[in-house]
């Protein structure tokens, strides 16, 4: 009995010993380039006086705990600074506050995860500030204590803020903020009387940035969201009259979002909001799912408001979708699921662009391989809850020391071997806060846990080894080539100091194999992570990259500074990783000295900033920011099954002086490097001829390319795709703010010398094959091509090509104004159908009346061959076979939609649920603009309005009718008609009866005829597959030709589970095809794997989880 009392009470001390490793781990953090060396990084409340008794006022206690030191906030006199970062530790407890609690700059507020406290407000509570946490407090002049999107370096996390005693109006968390910020795992608790007005999270100004599981109870707004961008995954709301009202944006991506018994989800109606994706969430018991304000007949802002759903359910939603005019979705009691897809804007597939509504399969495809149950893989940042004190590995006990001046290379690698080599135990290596300097590569062996402090821990890179532009070497190292293991690592900065102009901040090599099904499942090894991992290259304390040696020198051609090029790249995860999940990583080259109070401008110059190789891929990139790179800031090259949610760039404020890809003038073919010299003088397929520079010309300013203002073409891309497939991009900012650090070209109505509005950068979006151009001779190839490359919520700044698909310019912003950005709502381009090289009007053409931006009626159309077939294309038609969306309805070109229905827009799909009658759809201003595989919107095309259309070469012709889309062509060499010479029918009229003999709408005697013209010949092969029998529609094409005509053919546009044969006679070709219809099928867990330290399987190579296709 005696033994068996000791035991209980032994096991009760134990208990109530165990604290969060966070609180209990040894303290030793510094932050060695602040002049006060007693400063200390890490405060416990608890230390300050604070009580979390839930009786007594812990607001002052707090509050010290925060401003201790010499802090940037309060009243002293400075805009940010890298020098005084705090982690503020909650233990568990109820914390009672009388007034807000004010956060300073770079501070990690973080509560205790198994067990959070509570932050409550009394009753008499003293907003001095507009929240309980007041993160960004507004001065005397009306402007923010630090200015929003220069507000870095800060998290909240594992909280409870309840504010249900407070009588009247006030927010949970006040967080006007920008990059490598988050909010992770905090609960709100609100009045659910709408008369207080009480909000969980106001946000309005900003470029952010990171929320992910988050719960809202009550409020008259569950959050209130005005920023640039920001992604926000798996939100949580019960009972808030509007759950999200979205002020205005540039592009919000919605993730994992389940809205419950509110009477609104998301209100976008603001005109100012620009872009909205959600995906995977659910609506239960809500009156109206999404209240939008788009209007597609906006003739100023006509991609404003833009929204794509994908994988959605709506459960007893009076209203899915309402718009200005009326229900554009009508719900039902029971669930209504937008499993594939749904759009809302203007669409490229590749060609447009048209005003849709849209849903359906083949436009939202989902790579099995990034898949987790019933909806994308995603993972929240480990915090090591149930991992004891004792298992935490600290560097500064390895011999580190972090005070940025020692070498701490060898200390950092001893304990990332122990720490790997005791992975099996849950051992994790922690990096306090600190700077470490490293002369040589810290290698992070397989099968290994890294967090840094709140990100107060920083790997700086130094020295002779990292100083070569033409010797990279690696600063992190995660694995050698052919690793394989697993990766936990969070909170962590790596920079460089100094000219360290060969520096690869990170080289991610390790292959992380999740098992042997295709989808992730509960059993599965979940893919390896880096939350929370930055690199910050230049514009701090230590640095030796500020204001005194890298100041702007915008007045000076062509200078660079060569002891401010600071990296060869910022992170190159390469051929042979595999598996890997990146959330809320900040790429940033430094615009700016964040130590000067006036943000003085800084030039610093770093190559490449994240380039992915990965062959097998499963790479997820959530909320991620890459900034001021030279040659490109994002680059996916020869890689598949990549998932993107809103990802974010800015080219570098000095470009055009100098212009890219100077200072780094060594072209590394072996990386796919960009090769600017061909890319911009061979004028990216606009058809002028100009000449090349001469061998001996320089490099400067004197850029020449054929797109209106002439706009200055060698500037980092900001997002690169060669040679890749299974892509998806969901929400993609690319911004152009500056030339040769002027803002002036981003201006609304900025205007050229010349007086032709323009902008700061030609292109900053390509997709592509692989030569060293996108200019070069494979264009079109697709063996070389890109392949199935989905893009939704594309929004620019000061771009005029918003997309460049292998040297054709697509899509522009006056066809896509927004506001202050330009916005396309799905960008489609898939398994090479109606892609390829192009042909625009030659210069001896009339101007075109489009403000020389080119006129989609007369667009390129491409010669890329696979799918269905060879794409429609040359001049004639705009829109190649294949090019089309199945299941959407058109307008034309920059055209807008018929005030139809209840919507005022086009109909598609079931159209007695979404629009309540039969559609009809407005004449399409291009009479050979894109197909649709709806049989409704198929068969309502105004036909009528078609009429010739004069064409300037190419070979293909594409127009569609009451039955289908059809594409003529002639078969090379023989001359489709019986002529003597190719003269006889360079220029030949053919006409094209269309008749439909499958729709239950319009009979069979349906027919019109249409005249074309058809200029120059190319072979095409045709289709082989076989058709089913479900639902025929047949096509008859006859021709005003002789009998004997017997070299046209005839092509489809439907995806590949529908393509039909080709069958012909001597006199008439006739085309059969059977839609048929795909769905999502569930294998595995629900619940997404990885949620706690995960059990590493065997890590040998299994190709079965490289399926990467589509569902």
């Amino acid at each position: 009995m005696r033994l068996k009392t000791l035991y209980l009470l032994t096991a009760l001390i134990s208990s109530a010993a165990a604290k969060y490793w966070m609180e209990d781990i040894p303290h030793r953090g510094i932050s060695p380039f602040n002049p006060d060396k007693s400063y200390t990084v890490f405060r416990n409340v608890k230390d300050f006086g604070a009580k979390g008794d839930g009786v007594h006022d812990d607001t002052d206690a707090i509050n010290t705990a925060i401003s201790s030191g010499n802090r940037c906030g309060g009243d002293s006199p400075c805009a940010g600074t890298t020098t005084t970062p705090a982690v503020v530790y909650f233990p568990k407890g109820t914390y009672l506050i009388s007034s807000s609690i004010v956060s300073y700059y770079y501070t990690q507020m973080i509560g205790d995860p198994t067990s959070m406290p509570v932050i409550r407000a009394t009753q008499n509570f003293r907003a001095n500030g507009l929240g309980l946490i007041e993160a960004n407090p507004y001065q005397r002049t009306g402007y923010l204590r630090y200015g929003a999107t220069n507000t870095f370096f800060r998290q909240i996390r594992n909280l409870i803020l309840d504010m249900r005693q407070v009588p009247g109006a006030i927010c949970g968390i006040h967080w006007p903020s920008s990059q490598a910020t988050s909010i992770q795992n905090v609960v709100f608790r609100m009045s659910y009387d709408p008369n207080r007005h009480q909000s969980g999270i106001f946000m309005e100004e900003g470029s952010g940035g990171m929320l992910n599981d988050l719960v809202f109870y009550g409020g008259e707004y569950g959050a209130q969201f005005g920023n640039q961008q920001y992604t926000a995954r798996n939100f949580t709301f019960h009972g808030s009259q509007t759950a999200i009202l979205q002020i205005w944006d540039w592009g919000w991506t919605y993730k994992s979002m389940t809205i419950n018994n509110c009477r609104t989800g998301i209100d976008m109606t603001s005109s100012s909001v620009g872009s909205v994706t959600l995906l995977d969430s659910h609506f239960n018991n809500v009156d109206i799912g999404i209240a939008t304000g788009r209007d597609p007949a906006h003739k100023e802002k006509p991609g404003a408001g833009s929204l794509v759903i994908q994988n959605v359910q709506f459960r007893n939603v009076s209203t899915i979708l309402k718009g200005a005019k009326g229900d554009i979705i009508k719900g039902s009691p029971s669930a209504t699921v937008i499993k594939r897809g749904f759009g809302h804007g203007n669409v490229y597939a590749p060609y447009g662009p048209s005003v849709y509504q849209a849903s359906d399969a083949s436009s939202f495809p989902v790579p099995q391989a990034l898949t987790a149950g019933e909806k994308y893989y995603e993972r929240s940042k480990p915090q090591y809850h149930d991992t004891p004190a004792r298992l935490f590995l600290s560097a500064r006990t390895y011999g580190a020391s972090g005070d940025g001046v020692t070498d701490d290379t060898d200390a950092l690698n001893r304990l990332m071997g122990d720490a790997s080599k005791r992975h099996s135990e849950g051992v994790v290596a922690f990096i306090d806060a600190g700077y470490y300097r490293v002369t040589d590569t810290v290698f992070f062996p397989p099968n290994l846990r890294v967090v840094g402090e709140a990100m107060s821990s920083v790997i700086m890179a130094a020295g002779p080894k990292f100083s070569h532009i033409d010797r990279p070497h690696a600063v992190v190292q995660v694995g050698k080539p052919g690793d394989k293991g697993y990766l936990e690592f969070s909170d962590v900065f790596v920079s460089t100091q100094g000219a360290t102009a060969g520096a690869v901040l990170i080289e991610y090599n390790l292959a992380t194999y999740t098992g042997s099904t295709c989808k992730l499942t509960s059993q599965s090894t979940p893919p390896s992570g880096m939350w929370d991992v930055h690199t910050r290259i230049g514009g701090f304390a230590g640095s030796g990259l500020q204001v005194a040696e890298c100041l702007k020198t915008p007045e000076k051609l062509n200078d660079v500074n060569a002891k401010c090029i600071a990296a060869y790249m910022s992170c190159h995860i390469t051929k042979s990783a595999r598996g890997l999940y990146m959330e809320n990583n900040w790429f940033w080259v430094a615009d700016h000295d964040i130590e000067d109070y006036n943000n003085t401008q800084i030039s610093i110059y770093a190559g490449r900033g994240l380039l992915i190789e990965s062959k097998a891929g499963r790479i997820w990139l959530v909320g991620t920011s890459v900034e001021h790179h030279t040659l490109y800031q994002y680059q996916l090259a020869h890689t598949k099954n990549i998932w993107m949610g809103q990802i974010q760039t800015e080219t570098a404020y000095y470009q055009p002086n100098p212009p890219a890809p100077f200072p780094f003038t060594t072209l590394n073919q072996t990386i796919s490097d960009p090769n600017f010299a061909l890319d911009c003088r061979a004028k990216m397929g606009n058809g002028t001829g100009a000449a090349e520079p001469s061998a001996d010309e320089p490099l400067m300013l004197t850029l020449a390319d054929s797109l209106p203002g002439k706009p200055p073409c060698e500037m980092g891309w900001g997002l690169r795709i060669i040679g890749s497939k299974n892509v998806v991009i969901y929400g993609a900012g690319l911004y152009s703010f500056f030339n040769n650090w002027s803002t002036s070209c981003c201006q609304e109505g900025f205007k050229t010398h010349e007086g032709v509005l323009g902008k700061c950068q030609a292109r900053i979006l390509y997709i592509g094959a692989d030569p060293l151009s996108p200019s070069a001779s494979s264009q079109g190839s697709t063996k070389s091509d890109t392949l199935d490359v989905s893009l939704y919520n594309l929004n620019t700044v000061g771009v005029v090509s918003m997309i460049n698909r292998q040297g054709t310019d697509l899509a522009y912003w006056k066809e896509n104004k927004s506001g202050f950005t330009d916005t396309v709502a799905v960008f489609k381009f898939q398994n090479g159908r109606g892609t390829g090289s192009a042909q625009r009007r030659s210069s001896g053409e009339p101007e075109d009346p489009y403000d020389g931006y080119g006129d989609r009626d007369d667009s390129s159309g491409g010669s890329g061959t696979g799918g269905s077939g060879t794409g429609g294309g040359g001049s004639s038609g705009g829109y190649g076979a294949g090019s089309g969306m199945p299941g959407l309805s058109w307008g034309g070109p920059r055209g807008f939609a018929a005030t139809e229905g209840e919507a005022g827009y086009l109909c598609f799909g079931n159209w007695q649920q979404l629009c309540g009658q039969p559609p009809q759809l407005a004449q399409s201003s291009n009479p050979f603009g894109p197909p649709s595989s709806s049989p409704f919107a198929r068969t309502s095309t105004a036909v009528s309005s078609l009429s010739p259309v004069p064409t300037t070469g190419g070979g293909r012709m594409s127009i569609f009718g009451p039955g289908d889309h059809v594409t003529l062509d002639r078969a090379s060499p023989q001359p489709p008609l019986s002529a003597s010479s190719s003269s006889s029918w360079r220029r030949t009229t053919v006409t094209v009866t269309v008749s439909d003999s499958g729709s239950s709408i319009y009979p069979s005697s349906t027919r019109k005829t249409v005249t074309v013209t058809v200029v120059d010949d190319t072979s095409m092969p045709t289709p082989s597959e076989p058709t089913s029998s479900a639902h025929k529609s047949t096509v008859t094409v006859g021709f005003g030709g002789s009998a004997s005509d017997s070299g046209w053919s005839f092509l489809s546009t439907e995806p590949e589970a529908t393509r039909g044969q080709l069958s012909t006679s001597e006199s008439t070709k006739s085309m059969t095809h059977s839609p048929t219809t795909t769905s999502r099928t569930s294998d595995g867990a629900n619940a997404t794997p990885g949620s706690g330290t995960p059990a590493i399987h065997s890590q040998t190579p299994d190709e079965s989880d490289d399926c990467g296709g589509d569902e």
